[in-house]
């Protein structure tokens, strides 16, 4: 699992916050050993806008999780969870014929995996309608959604016999430019990366369990910047979408009816903040401060709610136009609509009322989703880590990691750096300094 190293660590690169989880398999469960967050100050949208602020904020974080472990993990591998608007998903075939070998034509792990690749080499072929630039795209993630040997449907090819293999698989892209920001990012922190890890299917493993996912589930993850949108069915990501807006835009837009600051804004949609007008059981007059941090006014419950609600309604609009572009893949195998519902996700779910606007808004039954009620038993952690919807990306790449990371490659991966041991010498010691 996660290779041969003690320790594995995942960096969640949100918009509004850096995440860092440091992990290791005791007594067969996933032990969360070491976490830290920070606000994430360079990074917007999966882009690296300013590389001081946003190399600061790795390193406090990384180094906060790794004081929970009392001592530095040098023995560790790295993952990264991000998200951008560049994020693709496809539905591709690929086919290999199986060799005779001594024991028969039995299919094995290789012929899959050249299966796969085949499939995703279909992407970059000029018989396809969209072609894509092999040196412009990065695979984040190659999943197989069903296999054929001789025309013969299959669930499990291993071991069978047959003289060709076909591989239905979905295949998830992200702009090359945005990973190699973040690679050069990572590497001045020396930080080699081992794999990179969608945020919305890193979400959904921590808070959709695997029957959810075999049935037809759809994750909706509100990050700060970015809502990542997940339509699952027999068990793999269908579906994939991210919208370059999320909580952070609500933020925006009642520090700008208001007249007050980010952080203001911020404080207030936490403390009082409301997704449906309708549901508000009372309206009170809230003290507000204005941007010269001295002078205040007051503004009802009411209108912080309408200000909420008209931006959530139209990120959740979009939402609604996105999933339904899943719908011919349901139809096409026997569903209507989603089976499982949404499971909502992310911290843009704190907002009190979100479920029955969503549900309002998406016409499909609606529920907060969190490891802890995932019906997941997995993970070893504190309870409010495994609550909190804020973490279930950071929690799912975590899972993910364990599951798949010695099964599944990124493809185009650039050459992993390694910390020196006398520069991982120095950094923790200047802890004490």
């Amino acid at each position: 699992m996660a290779g041969s190293r003690q320790f594995v660590t995942v960096v969640d690169m949100g918009s509004e916050t850096i995440r860092a989880m440091i992990s290791r398999e005791r007594n067969g469960l996933i032990e969360i050993s070491g976490y830290g967050e920070r606000p994430s100050g360079g990074i917007s949208k999966g882009i690296v806008r300013d590389i001081l602020k946003a190399r600061e904020a790795i390193e406090g974080t990384v180094t906060v999780a790794e004081s929970m472990i009392g001592k530095r993990a040098f023995d560790t591998t790295y993952h990264v969870c991000l998200s951008s608007q560049e994020i693709n998903s496809y539905i591709v075939h690929g086919s290999v014929d199986i060799p005779q070998r001594p024991e028969g034509n039995t299919v094995s792990e290789e012929d899959v995996n050249q299966a796969l690749n085949a499939a995703v080499r279909t992407l970059f072929q000029s018989s396809q309608e969209e072609v894509l630039n092999e040196n412009d795209t990065f695979v984040l993630h190659k999943l197989a959604l069903g296999y054929k040997l001789d025309d013969r449907d299959v669930s499990t090819p291993l071991e069978m016999i047959a003289n060709e293999l076909t591989v239905d698989a979905v295949v998830i892209t992200e702009d090359m430019g945005i990973i190699n920001g973040l690679k050069h990012l990572l590497e001045d922190v020396d930080i080699g990366v081992n794999s990179f890890i969608y945020q919305g299917i890193a979400a959904a493993e921590s808070c959709a369990n695997m029957t959810e996912k075999e049935r037809g589930v759809a994750v909706i993850n509100l990050g700060g910047g970015v809502t990542d949108i997940v339509v699952y069915f027999n068990g793999v990501p269908i579906y994939v979408r991210s919208l370059p807006f999320g909580g952070s835009t609500i933020t925006r837009d009642i520090a700008q009816v208001l007249g007050i600051s980010y952080a203001e804004a911020e404080r207030i949609k936490k403390e009082s903040g409301f997704a449906l007008p309708k549901a508000l059981e009372e309206d009170v007059d809230i003290v507000v401060k204005k941007p010269d941090n001295v002078t205040e006014m007051e503004v009802s419950t009411k209108k912080l709610s309408y200000i909420i609600y008209a931006r959530l309604k139209e990120i959740l609009e979009y939402c609604r136009k996105e999933l339904r572009k899943a719908e011919p893949f349901l139809r096409a195998h026997g569903e209507t609509s989603i089976p499982g519902g949404i499971i909502l996700t992310g911290g843009g779910t704190h907002l009190r009322g979100i479920e029955g606007l969503a549900e309002e808004v998406l016409r499909y039954p609606c529920r907060i989703g969190n490891y802890s009620n995932s019906g997941n038993t997995i993970l070893d952690g504190p309870e409010d880590v495994l609550s909190d919807p804020s973490f279930s990306t950071i929690l799912g790449g975590t899972i993910w990691t364990y599951r798949y990371s010695d099964l599944e490659e990124n493809s185009r991966k650039g050459k992993i750096k390694e910390r020196s041991i006398l520069r991982r010498f120095i950094d923790y010691w200047k802890k004490f300094v």
